[in-house]
């Protein structure tokens, strides 16, 4: 073999070997891409409300709900149990939610015109809510949130407080969150609090409340329900992105009132 034939062979011997590490290299990047590209996008609650026209209450907790004579807690609540959070959320969070999206229905204004008219106000698009949440454990190995709350301040020229309006779910045992106005006695009843893991860093639960108010003079009741759901994402050590869904329904079940906030507490 003469100089050469080893020069070429040399030759050939470097071109494969740097095609075949071209190779590799591209087969590993596309491998690495290819879970982040086969992930599905996230579906929750949440995306069903947003994404939804006509979003309205799942037909077996209305079915279940038009069966109760009254609305005590205690006696009716269907699904009241406590449900355990991922343990990485222990500990308070607080700080502001932004309204990103805010919708009503005509349905909301022909059944309430005054709550509408008054909601429509105070409740839009690029309002700011303060936020509270708290995670502990009441026993071990089990992580549950405190109520939390949610709520929109409003104030007169001098920044003096003139009232709160609470987008949290409703407090089984406070009126504070019965409605805007102050005409109506309230009784709540839990009909579901389901928490789903929908990946390894957001947390979601899904909250169902029945409500009856009670015309304190004219003694006339009318049966609504509030769905709040609270999306909870944990990706950076001392901060929590929150998303929140907030749904108003009439008795049979379709919507009044929806709004979603989004923001980060610390």
């Amino acid at each position: 073999m003469n100089v050469k034939e080893l020069v070429l062979k040399f030759e050939l011997y470097r071109s494969l070997r740097f095609l075949s590490l071209l190779l590799f290299s591209s087969f590993y990047l596309l491998h690495t891409a290819l879970p982040a590209l086969a992930l599905p996008p996230l579906q929750g609650r949440i995306e069903q409300i947003s994404n939804s026209s006509d979003v309205k209450l799942p037909v077996e907790l209305h079915a279940a709900a038009l069966k109760l004579r009254d609305l005590t807690p205690v006696v009716h609540t269907l699904q009241a149990e406590l449900k355990s959070f991922p343990a990485t959320l222990r500990g308070t969070w607080k700080g502001q939610l932004e309204i990103t999206s805010c919708d009503y229905s005509d349905a909301f204004t022909n059944a309430q015109p005054a709550d509408a008219e008054r909601a429509q106000q105070l409740i839009h698009e690029g309002c700011v809510a303060d936020a509270y949440f708290r995670f502990y454990m009441p026993r071990a190995g089990f992580v549950t949130m405190a109520p939390p709350e949610i709520k929109v301040t409003q104030v007169d020229s001098t920044r003096k407080t003139i009232n709160n309006i609470y987008l949290s779910a409703p407090d089984l045992d406070s009126e504070r969150y019965s409605s805007l106005g102050d005409n109506n006695s309230v009784k709540h009843t839990l009909l579901k609090n389901d928490v789903r893991v929908l990946s390894p860093t957001i947390v979601e639960q899904d909250l169902v409340v029945a409500i009856l108010l009670t015309d304190r003079k004219s003694g006339k009741q009318t049966k609504t329900f509030e769905e709040t759901v609270y999306r909870f994402t944990k990706d950076k050590p001392f901060q929590l992105s929150v998303e929140v869904a907030k749904v108003k329904y009439g008795e049979n079940g379709s919507w009044w009132s929806k709004a979603i906030l989004k923001g980060d507490v610390r």
